[in-house]
């Protein structure tokens, strides 16, 4: 995640989501992954915002709190920002993990990048551990534990280590997010790679919108299933009113 995505039509999709999975008085907790700002054009997809009649009974009132947040950054040069207020108010009740990853030691001291990133994570699980449902928002999804190097640069923690999101999913329901890439097999291969990997992963919501996110949700009992499953039938819903052809319409993968 970065502040710049706030907003971002992949927000009316992660937020929507996860404000309908923590509706039964279920304890949320937001594991951030908040990577620093990059100049560039992602986090611009706010085309919505003036298409109401296709987007809004999706979630009315996230609709309307995220559409504020879009008029104070373009009419009064307001930042977007992962952790101001008014946008962690949009998932009421939430535990939020939002130290940044970024590593700039300043003293001769202080602990390398590998045991900084290590101890990065261990702050997240500690502020995350009473939490009954967590949602993981790496900056560019999962990757395999031998492909990701905790003393590599900065760009490189913008991935989540499969190693992470077993222990973020342990003994509860997870949702991780993750942006496909150039794997061979394509996105749907993608998909069934990493199902079959994460322990527990029956479910996921492939969103279409603008490339290809998907959300793998993990330990989810019965009640968690019948809610993802209407929420993404809504999203189609929305997607079918915007006018988008059945073949490109998102989709709930079993």
């Amino acid at each position: 995640m970065q502040d710049s995505y706030v907003g971002d039509i992949g927000d009316l999709a992660k937020l929507g989501l996860l404000r309908a999975l923590s509706a039964y008085k279920k304890q949320l907790g937001v594991a951030w992954y908040l990577y620093p700002h990059e100049e560039g054009p992602d986090g611009q997809h706010i085309e919505y915002i003036a298409q109401p009649q296709y987007w809004r009974a999706i979630d009315p009132g996230l609709f309307d709190g995220l559409l504020d947040i879009i008029n104070q950054w373009q009419n009064y040069a307001a930042e977007r920002a992962v952790m101001d207020p008014p946008y962690l108010g949009l998932l009421p009740g939430g535990v939020f993990a939002g130290e940044p990853l970024c590593y700039h030691p300043r003293h001769h001291d202080e602990p390398d990048r590998a045991t900084w990133r290590q101890g990065w994570f261990e702050r997240v699980t500690q502020q995350l551990q009473g939490c009954d449902i967590v949602f993981a928002d790496p900056d560019n999804g999962l990757c395999p534990n031998d492909t990701f190097n905790d003393n590599g640069g900065d760009d490189g923690w913008k991935r989540l280590p499969f190693r992470e999101a077993l222990a973020l999913s342990e003994n509860r329901t997870a949702v991780v997010y993750h942006h496909n890439s150039h794997f061979v097999g394509g996105v749907r291969g993608e998909i069934d790679h990493w199902m079959e990997q994460l322990p527990g992963c029956n479910h996921a919501f492939r969103c279409r919108r603008y490339g290809n996110r998907t959300f793998f949700v993990l330990n989810a009992d019965d009640a968690t299933i019948a809610t993802l499953e209407v929420f993404v039938e809504q999203w189609r819903e929305a997607e079918q009113r915007a006018g988008l052809r059945h073949d490109r319409l998102s989709e709930l993968i079993v």
